[in-house]
C-alpha cells in the first residue's frame, strides 16, 4: 500500500509542468498579443549596446532567459521592440489640430500611447490657445465655487449648470468640499470658461473618476458646449469605448501600442 502511494505521489509530481515549460506556452500568445507593446529600455554599456540590469537579470533568471543576452534581444523574445513610435510614424491625420467645433477622441487600452499622442499633438501646435483641464485643480482661487468665476459670473454659472453643478450649494460650497467626481466637473466647467472664445481643451482620462452614467451625461454636455461655441474645440483621451455615442466625435484616433488608426464621422 505505501509503495502504491509513493508511486502515485512521484507519477502526479512528473505531471506537474516545471516553470520552463509553463513559460514557454505563455509566450506565444504573449508575442502575438503585444507585438506593438513599448519594451523597456536597456541600459547602454560601454560599447554602446544595450545590456541588462540587475532587475532585469533577475527576471531572464525568473522566465529561464539566458542573462547574457543583450537588452535588444531579451525584448525580441517577448515579441516587443526597444524602439517607440515617433511623430514620423504616425499618420499625418494623428498629428491634425482640431478644426473649431470639432472634438477629437484618442482612445484604446491603458498604456497603449494615448497620453503620448496627447504631448505630441500639444508639442506640435504650441502655438494654439490649449486649456489643459488637469490644471485648473492646481489654479484654485480662495474662496467657494463661484468665486472660480469671478471675472464672469454669468459664464460661470453657464458652465457650472452644464456640468451638473447648477445648485446654490453648490456655488457656496468651497471645492475641496466636493466629492471627487463633483471636483472634476468643475474642473472641466472652468476649463471650458477659461477657453473663451478660440480656446482648446486638451482633457486627458476623460472622466475617469465617474461613474459610466454620468461620464455618459457629461461627455453629450461637452458636446452640446461645444455645438453652441463653435469657435472652440476640443481633443480628449480615454481608455472607455462607451463615450463615443455621447462625444460624437468629429475624429477619432485609435492606439494599439505603436498602431495609430485615424476615422472621421461622417453625417448621415
Amino acid at each position: 500500500m505505501q509503495n502504491q502511494k509513493m508511486q502515485s505521489k512521484e507519477e502526479s509530481a512528473q505531471s506537474v509542468p516545471s516553470l520552463a515549460d509553463s513559460v514557454a506556452a505563455m509566450r506565444k500568445p504573449w508575442r502575438a498579443k503585444r507585438r506593438h507593446e513599448p519594451s523597456f529600455q536597456a541600459t547602454p554599456g560601454p560599447s554602446g549596446a544595450g545590456v541588462l540590469s540587475d532587475a532585469a537579470r533577475q527576471v531572464a533568471r525568473l522566465f529561464d532567459v539566458d542573462a547574457v543576452v543583450h537588452g535588444a534581444g531579451a525584448a525580441s523574445m517577448f515579441g516587443w521592440t526597444t524602439e517607440n513610435p515617433t511623430t514620423t510614424d504616425l499618420p499625418a491625420a494623428a498629428m491634425e489640430a482640431p478644426k473649431p467645433g470639432q472634438i477629437i477622441l484618442i482612445t484604446g487600452p491603458s498604456g497603449a500611447g494615448k497620453s503620448s499622442l496627447l504631448r505630441q499633438l500639444r508639442h506640435k501646435h504650441h502655438d494654439r490657445n490649449w486649456v489643459d483641464v488637469s490644471n485648473t485643480a492646481t489654479a484654485w482661487r480662495d474662496g467657494l465655487v463661484i468665486d472660480q468665476f469671478a471675472d464672469n459670473i454669468e459664464t460661470g454659472l453657464w458652465a457650472l449648470g452644464r456640468f451638473g453643478l447648477g445648485e446654490v450649494r453648490t456655488y457656496l460650497s468651497p471645492p475641496d468640499h466636493l466629492s471627487d467626481g463633483q471636483r472634476w466637473r468643475l474642473q472641466l466647467a472652468l476649463a471650458l470658461h477659461n477657453a473663451a472664445t478660440d480656446g482648446m481643451l486638451l482633457i486627458d482620462e476623460f472622466a475617469a473618476v465617474l461613474d459610466r452614467v454620468t461620464a455618459c451625461i457629461v461627455a453629450r454636455a461637452l458636446r452640446r458646449a461645444i455645438d453652441d461655441e463653435p469657435t472652440r474645440c476640443a481633443v480628449i483621451a480615454t481608455s472607455h469605448d462607451d463615450l463615443e455615442r455621447a462625444l460624437l466625435p468629429d475624429v477619432i484616433i485609435r492606439c494599439d501600442f505603436g498602431h495609430v488608426e485615424v476615422r472621421r464621422r461622417v453625417d448621415v
